[in-house]
């Protein structure tokens, strides 16, 4: 049986992409010959992607934006793909989030990035009488870019860990998506978390960082055998229904102490356009089938499928498209194992 609502909670910014010729060196000028906005972050990317999807799924967006343009923006695009917002706090006293993406000729890519609301955004901007109602589904991300989540708590390690506590207490799903950041705190952040997490889907850096373990050899081959040992090391930590972890090479499910590993699409010359939010893509495809109880080879081909469908794009939601178009990559293109 379906489950036909969820709860996305996260950051929301916006994306302001420009194209130069070349970047500048210090203290040098460089025109931007053109401006593009789009929505990014894990609410605003996974809560797009999975509506698109799937229309049917009712979504809801917790997050926290500013009184302006950027905030205004956010707000028009999720009301176009039909999302409930209105468990979005509007903060006077701050700016929304966003990214200064600046793309020389070659594609490649500096960002500058203003974290904005998302930095004070707490459980104290939400309404707890929200998870009064029937239990559901609920996605939070990204652990280390949410600042009043990641803070410290004495009894629980964290905030965020006090308010997963909270949602267990009244029996919803949980699931968690992270950030990539080598630093001392990633442990320190993430690993209160874990115990209250149902579904992990992660990438193959963040995993490594949970347990120390590597994942790719010096000629930054993968090492798969090392992705089972870190599925397995991971389990130990929490009591999770499902542990998904992503990277350019496959995808991975352990689940029932069984593994499940499905080769990434290979993808025709000149069909990347950009690769932002292909990991909220394969997220939201990932999100589709839990909700939908597939099982975990069906889970992989649809997240991976969704993902290569984002990579078609030079935004994040861009190419957003219906599970019907989606897997219709998955019947024309061969797997790389």
């Amino acid at each position: 049986m379906k489950n036909n609502r969820i709860y996305i909670i996260g950051n929301a910014i916006v994306d302001k992409i420009m194209t130069i010729n070349s970047y500048p060196k210090e203290g040098m000028l460089v025109n931007i010959n053109s401006i593009e906005n789009s929505i990014g972050g894990c609410l605003c990317n996974t809560a797009i992607d999975l509506k698109c999807l799937d229309e049917s799924i009712e979504v809801y967006a917790f997050g926290k934006i500013g009184d302006d343009n950027e905030g205004k923006f956010i707000l028009d695009k999720l009301k176009k793909y039909n999302i409930n917002i209105n468990n979005i706090n509007k903060d006077k006293s701050n700016n929304t989030g966003f990214t200064n993406v600046m793309t020389n000729k070659n594609g490649n890519r500096t960002f500058f990035h203003f974290k904005g609301t998302n930095k004070t955004f707490s459980p104290n901007d939400i309404d707890l009488s929200n998870f009064l109602l029937k239990p559901c589904h609920v996605h939070l991300g990204y652990l280390m870019l949410l600042d009043a989540f990641d803070a410290k708590e004495d009894e629980y390690g964290t905030v965020m860990a006090k308010f997963l506590n909270y949602l267990k207490s009244k029996d919803y799903v949980i699931s968690l998506d992270l950030v990539s950041e080598d630093s001392p705190r990633f442990k320190e952040v993430v690993m209160p978390s874990l115990k209250y997490c149902d579904y992990l889907i992660i990438n193959e850096i963040e995993a490594s960082l949970i347990t120390d373990i590597k994942v790719r050899d010096d000629n930054e081959n993968l090492i798969v055998n090392n992705l089972k040992n870190i599925c397995k090391k991971i389990s130990q930590l929490g009591n999770f229904k499902k542990i998904i972890i992503h990277c350019p090479e496959l995808g991975i499910i352990f689940s029932n102490n069984l593994f499940t590993v499905l080769g990434s699409l290979l993808l025709p010359n000149g069909y990347i356009k950009g690769s932002v939010g292909a990991g909220d893509a394969f997220c939201a495809g990932c999100l589709y089938g839990i909700l939908h109880n597939l099982n975990d080879k069906e889970i992989l081909e649809i997240a991976s499928c969704s993902a290569a469908n984002n990579l078609a794009s030079y935004d994040s939601i861009g190419n957003a498209k219906n599970i019907n178009e989606v897997m219709k990559l998955n019947k024309f293109n061969r797997r790389k194992f």
